[in-house]
């Protein structure tokens, strides 16, 4: 019974822990529209584009994750104007990077 007790313990122990880390990364992340333009950010060795920003209207360079929808920016020219929806998150650095969930291409 009380391996029983010590096991419910531990799960609930667990529990807690599993919200305290994650509860955090939920505030921080928030769901934005920018508009802005696709620029490269860094290239493999083969000259390949494996990093992209998107420079919005302020000026600031927004860090493009490669998951969700981010990866298909990776083939857009350099200059393509871009209205792209996602979710925001800010490193302890201080770079904001965007998870695109769609986007459009502006003419």
């Amino acid at each position: 019974m009380r391996k029983r007790e010590s096991i419910q313990k531990w799960a609930f122990v667990l529990a807690i822990v599993s919200l305290v880390c994650v509860i955090p990364s939920l505030v921080m992340a928030e769901t934005v529209e920018v508009t802005g333009i696709v620029y490269a950010a860094a290239w493999d060795d083969n000259d390949n584009v494996t990093a992209v920003v998107i420079e919005v209207d302020n000026g600031e360079n927004m860090l493009v994750t490669n998951s969700g929808k981010g990866g298909e920016l990776l083939k857009l020219d350099d200059g393509t104007q871009v209205k792209a929806n996602g979710s925001i998150s800010i490193t302890e650095d201080g770079i904001r990077s965007i998870t695109v969930s769609k986007y459009s291409i502006l003419e």
